[in-house]
Parts: structure tokens; C-alpha cells; sequence
């Protein structure tokens, strides 16, 4: 069954890469049609939930959030931190294998969220180097 999953994710894959390397191909000639392609893939142009949005809605928005979630907190004990034993230090980490970080993403589940940096079907359509060469650089996400 696993194996049976994982041709059907690799064709797919495969076929979504097909499809937007050739929807680009075909628009190369005509900037403007390659752009909305490109926004398109990107998932721009989305119209928002909220058409309208203040400054001042949005600050009362997470003053209020934060004011909540203070006065939810304020009855709860006090947390209790307890300290490494000696020597022990988290300043290093030790280092990742990519190939495990390039797989991990590829077995991502297609469930965007409005959040996401990246939307999980772009980052799968990435070539595996490409994946390889970003685990390799720190701090780089997307």
C-alpha cells in the first residue's frame, strides 16, 4: 500500500511539475500572461474574507486578544522552569541529513493555510536540490 502511495504522490508530483513548466513555457512570449500565471501558482489575487480592515480594528483586534488570554492566565500557577544539568547547552544543533528534510516536505499533505509562506503544493513542485541547497543555508525558510 505504502509503495502504491508513493508512485501515486511521485506521478502526481511529476504532473503538477509537467503542467506548470508548460502553462510558463507557453506564456514566456507575453510578460503580462506569464505574470498572472506566475500569481496564479502563487496563490495571489485571492480575494480576503474581509474586504475592509482598519488600522484601528486591527490593533483593537489583538489588544483584545492579548487582553483575553492575559485575564484567562491570570488564576493559573506560576510556570516552573527547571535548568539543564551541567554542561548540557543547546547553542549547537546537531546537524540534518536534507534528503530526510526534502522527503519529509514532499510527504506534506496539500492543505494550504492563508498563513503559509509557501503553499504546500508550490514547495512540493520544488526540485529536490533546490530543497537540498535551502536546508544546507540557516535561517532560510520558503
Amino acid at each position: 500500500m505504502s509503495s502504491q502511495r508513493h508512485v501515486y504522490r511521485d506521478r502526481l508530483r511529476r504532473k503538477k511539475e509537467d503542467f506548470w513548466q508548460s502553462t510558463v513555457e507557453a506564456q514566456r512570449a507575453d510578460p503580462q500572461q506569464l505574470w498572472k500565471c506566475i500569481y496564479m501558482l502563487l496563490g495571489r489575487g485571492r480575494p480576503s474574507d474581509q474586504t475592509e480592515i482598519t488600522a484601528e480594528e486591527f490593533q483593537r483586534f489583538f489588544e483584545e486578544k492579548v487582553a483575553a488570554v492575559r485575564s484567562s492566565m491570570a488564576s493559573a500557577p506560576k510556570p516552573d522552569f527547571v535548568t539543564g544539568p551541567p554542561g548540557v547547552s543547546w547553542s549547537v544543533f546537531d546537524p540534518i541529513d536534507c534528503s530526510k528534510v526534502a522527503n519529509v516536505i514532499h510527504q506534506l499533505q496539500d492543505k494550504p493555510c492563508a498563513a503559509d509562506p509557501v503553499p504546500t503544493s508550490v514547495l512540493n513542485l520544488r526540485d529536490d536540490r533546490e530543497v537540498r541547497d535551502r536546508c544546507k543555508r540557516p535561517h532560510v525558510i520558503g
